[in-house]
């Protein structure tokens, strides 16, 4: 079993005294419904110091770790998952400036989406390209003291809403094409970009997705976010932390699915007697609760072995982030499907609320890199070279 200590215990209960207190059921159905972000719960969250715990200090950060800024997506979406991944991604791809920005981009950007002045988007995909990040084609071209970016992102997180982007752009003529790789920071209103909306999806509604189109878009020279070359490492690093959030917004989610199954089995009667009762559904909630702590431990581990490794300047083994993600949300999935069978009939109205979380989930698990994708790399690391 494993173990927080004191301070994260803490932050476990506040997160979710605050979620209790101000994730209004009515008011998030309803935001929901309409494809709108809780900006006011966000602006509270924000206050409270929830949002950018792993964040510096002097950045109006928590200076905690991964695992502390996972135990408040773990209660926010054990709440409402809709809600509570709205408000963990408002600084969506921000950790790239965090592990590798200059200061003074830390301290500009960084306290935006600390003090909810402003959300992040993280600009990687591209049309046609599917996860393929490494051919990304959209280009940075070096012009005297500025870049001048053209090129087209899709599926781009709060694209409609972020004050600033972190884009992926193919910076240098290299022969290894994933040598060629920068990322650099975008202001929304920089005058030749534009912001396509992508419209409803099916899951996690109440945070924007668009499409990103640069004619050439100036930016300074400065805006280079870490090292010119190494930004398909960079985004990777970014991409194995987001996993592993990924999976605490998951494992919420499982928690918050469960609660609601066994309120309705608790109060729900056939035959004369409480459904919970039955034997049947007895073992399907013991299997439930068996797959949120299983997804429990392993990412709780991911967490404290990716803060572990962060502080002595060392790379996670990105299977371990993937096995997190990975189990987490295929547990999330299934136990919201089962949540919904529980429910019967009434699951799938909207007012039930777990047919939200269902949608969530199948959008969880599809976020950031596809199942294939990260079987192949736990795989890989499984397996090793095979010659």
């Amino acid at each position: 079993m494993f173990e927080l200590d004191n301070s994260q215990k803490q932050i476990q209960k506040a997160a979710w005294e605050f979620a209790k207190g101000e994730f209004d059921k009515n008011r998030i159905l309803e935001l929901e419904k309409k494809s709108t972000f809780p900006e006011s719960i966000w602006k509270k969250a924000t206050q409270l110091g929830f949002i950018g715990l792993h964040f510096d200090e002097a950045c109006f950060g928590g200076g905690m770790g991964v695992l502390e800024q996972l135990l408040a997506a773990e209660a926010f979406c054990r709440k409402d998952s809709s809600c509570g991944m709205a408000l963990m991604q408002s600084g969506f791809a921000s950790e790239l400036i965090l592990r590798f920005g200059r200061i003074e981009q830390k301290e500009r950007y960084l306290s935006l989406v600390a003090q909810g002045l402003g959300r992040s988007g993280g600009a990687f995909f591209e049309p046609g390209l599917g996860y393929k990040i490494s051919q990304t084609k959209t280009l940075a071209k070096a012009d005297k003291e500025e870049w001048v970016i053209n090129g087209a992102k899709t599926r781009v997180v709060n694209g409609m809403d972020a004050a600033f982007y972190l884009v992926l752009c193919r910076s240098v003529s290299h022969v290894d094409p994933e040598k060629g790789l920068a990322v650099i920071l975008v202001e929304k209103d920089t005058p030749g970009l534009r912001a396509i909306d992508s419209g409803r999806k099916l899951g996690d509604t109440m945070t924007s997705m668009a499409d990103l189109v640069f004619k050439d878009v100036r930016v300074p020279r400065k805006n280079l976010v870490g090292i010119n070359g190494k930004g398909l490492a960079q985004v990777n690093r970014f991409l194995e932390e987001a996993q592993i959030l990924n999976g605490g917004m998951a494992l919420g989610l499982a928690r918050g699915a469960l609660d609601r199954a066994l309120a309705y089995a608790k109060q729900r009667e056939q035959f004369g007697r409480k459904i919970a009762l039955f034997e049947v559904l007895r073992n399907k909630i013991a299997k439930m609760a068996l797959k949120i702590e299983l997804a429990r431990g392993i990412t709780y581990g991911a967490a404290q072995a990716f803060d572990k490794e962060a502080g002595k300047k060392k790379v996670l083994s990105p299977a371990l982030a993937c096995m997190a993600m990975e189990y987490a949300c295929q547990a999330a999935e299934e136990i919201a499907d089962d949540a919904i069978q529980i429910h019967g009939g009434y699951g799938y109205m909207h007012e039930a609320e777990i047919e939200h979380f269902y949608r969530d989930a199948k959008y969880l698990r599809l976020h950031y890199s596809n199942p294939g994708s990260r079987n192949k790399a736990i795989a890989s690391s499984v397996i090793g070279n095979v010659k």
